[in-house]
């Protein structure tokens, strides 16, 4: 039986088992599967993830995709499926205003994957700050703006890892314990019940 307060064990931070559930599997090809969240944080919420393996082992970090020497390819490659995906399970839903696509710059489950979220953020799965501010703060890496910082060069890695501060954990961890507030108008709310009623007016 697993103890109070004690840690996830390693499988349950793993997206292995999901990954290769046909019922959770909205596209997949050689390079890339997308599943649907099980936990969603939004309306439609969506995993895009590699299926490239290193010396055996998946990628499992932004920054690790980033030191590749064919990390702008890769982002590119997880732009058009992005669009795909929303095209063939969002209605009339289009990427930016109404859906985020992205990384949290610290991956809470392995292996590495894309977020590709609705912006209405109603869920009844939304439950803290942090995992509000995990999509709204600059926690959340853009997908188009890793791409643009690449320079057009798919060298320009340790570029983007450097401009967004990604070595610096301390620094990242501190976006996702900001104050609440609306990622569309900024107004300020002081706790979860009411960013969600909120939310609803938008």
């Amino acid at each position: 039986m697993k103890r109070l307060g004690s840690k996830p064990s390693a499988s349950f931070l793993s997206l292995e088992k999901a990954m290769n559930d046909s019922d959770a599997q909205v596209l997949k090809n050689d390079e890339f599967v997308c599943i649907k969240d099980k936990y969603p944080k939004a309306i439609y919420h969506f995993l895009l993830i590699p299926l490239l393996k290193v010396n055996g082992k998946r990628l499992s970090s932004v920054q690790e995709l980033l030191k590749r020497d064919d990390s702008l390819e890769m982002l590119k490659k997880m732009r058009d499926l992005a669009i795909r995906v929303v095209n063939e399970n969002c209605g009339q839903k289009r990427l930016g205003a109404e859906m985020s696509v992205g990384f949290h710059s610290i991956q809470s489950m392995q292996p590495l994957h894309m977020q590709i979220i609705s912006t209405d953020f109603r869920s009844a799965c939304l439950k803290n700050k942090k995992h509000f501010n995990s999509f709204t703060s600059k926690y959340f890496l853009h997908l188009d703006d890793l791409i643009e910082a690449h320079g057009g060069e798919n060298s320009g890695g340790q570029r983007v890892i450097n401009k967004f501060d990604l070595d610096n954990t301390t620094k990242l961890k501190e976006y996702l314990n900001q104050d609440l507030k609306c990622h569309k108008c900024a107004a300020k709310q002081s706790n979860m019940p009411t960013l969600k009623k909120h939310l609803e007016s938008h």
